[in-house]
């Protein structure tokens, strides 16, 4: 499955592609900022490494994505955990399910 972004006005333009194999059942997460959107949601290699990617759609720029942590999490299922996105006083946090190595964490990013 593919993640793609479009920005709908009076039409929907044309989607751009964000990333190209993505955990088929795994939710994505959204907020709006000030100056961009965030999306984050369970990348996809082709080794069924399933680590968390953030994406930004700026209105000006093209979509951009980066690893939100290197879990290294090798599972041939679907987790059926996608991220989770929240926003406070200028600050973004980002959180997620992972087991890699067969063990359970949540890992979790802050930033201004």
């Amino acid at each position: 499955m593919t993640l793609r972004t479009a920005r709908v006005d009076s039409e929907i333009a044309a989607s751009e592609l964000v990333d190209d194999a993505v955990c088929d059942c795994c939710s994505t997460a959204a907020i709006a900022l000030a100056d961009r959107h965030l999306v984050a949601y369970r990348d996809r290699t082709a080794d069924e490494i399933r680590d968390v990617r953030v994406a930004a759609v700026a209105a000006s720029t093209a979509t951009s994505s980066a690893a939100a942590g290197h879990d290294g999490w090798k599972i041939e299922g679907c987790p059926v955990n996608g991220p989770a996105l929240a926003t406070a006083s200028g600050r973004v946090v980002i959180a997620w399910f992972g087991a890699p190595g067969e063990r359970a964490r949540v890992p979790r990013r802050s930033r201004a």
